[in-house]
């Protein structure tokens, strides 16, 4: 967590208002005048939940914008019997429950959080008719969903073309500069069962393909914590001795690789 956005969980935390500046760092809202910002801020509220209790539920009337302060949040689809998918992960802010501005405002997925998690909520009403007065708002919506739906392609890409060692490989190299070249660390941000889910891997299966990489000397594990000993091993995994693959948000370009 970089020192500026300490600053604004700080001011988040302590009974001062400090709503402007969560606001401020927010994708969404951070092109926006102080005069929309203080607009929301006088409707917004804080909320806390602990880790895996759940913030909505697929279905549900969804209420408000959900801008995360502190902590991860795993988005969730549920199939019957009693199954849920990892579909992304959320963290300081980033924002939930864009489903508040749909004409019907239904979540169409589900949010637990992964730790304790604490969110500053923007009501639709009050987003809705600030979209009406400011359009730095809609144009920062409109970057928003091309984004997800970008990033939705990507992974559905990801997840029909490459093998289940390619996914996890992608999904590091994701989390790693497209200029590092030597070792670096990557953190999960989530338990090892919720990012096997997310790249529709058994946790099993997970598991035995990091001891892999670990064995071919690319990786190793230590917990959560996953050390990338040659981030350029790892790419030519994924490329198959092509340009590297632009796979679901990896920063290393190239084309995609069938």
């Amino acid at each position: 967590m970089n020192s500026a956005w300490t600053a604004v969980v700080a001011a988040a935390t302590n009974q001062s208002n400090g709503l402007e500046a969560i606001l401020a760092r927010a994708r969404l809202f951070r092109d926006l005048q102080p005069d929309a910002l203080a607009r929301l801020a006088q409707r917004a509220r804080r909320i806390r939940a602990r880790r895996q209790k759940i913030l909505f539920c697929a279905d549900e009337t969804a209420t408000g914008l959900h801008v995360i302060v502190q902590g991860h949040v795993a988005l969730l689809l549920s199939a019957p019997p009693a199954r849920e998918r990892v579909v992304a992960l959320r963290g300081p802010g980033e924002l939930l429950g864009d489903d508040a501005l749909a004409e019907d405002a239904r979540h169409a997925m589900s949010a637990r959080a992964v730790s304790d998690v604490l969110c500053v909520v923007v009501p639709r009403h009050a987003a809705l008719r600030e979209l009406e007065y400011t359009p730095r708002l809609a144009h920062g919506l409109l970057r928003s969903l091309s984004r997800g739906a970008c990033a939705l392609e990507r992974q559905l890409g990801s997840l029909g073309l490459q093998s289940g060692l390619e996914r996890i490989v992608s999904y590091l190299l994701r989390h790693i500069p497209a200029d590092r070249h030597d070792a670096c660390e990557v953190n999960l941000q989530s338990p090892k069962w919720m990012v096997a889910s997310m790249l529709d891997l058994t946790k099993e299966s997970f598991s035995r393909l990091l001891r892999q990489l670990a064995d071919a000397g690319l990786i190793a594990v230590r917990g959560r914590t996953i050390l990338v000993l040659a981030p350029a091993g790892l790419a030519s995994i994924c490329s198959r001795g092509h340009p590297c693959a632009r796979c679901w948000g990896c920063p290393r370009g190239g084309a995609w690789v069938a």
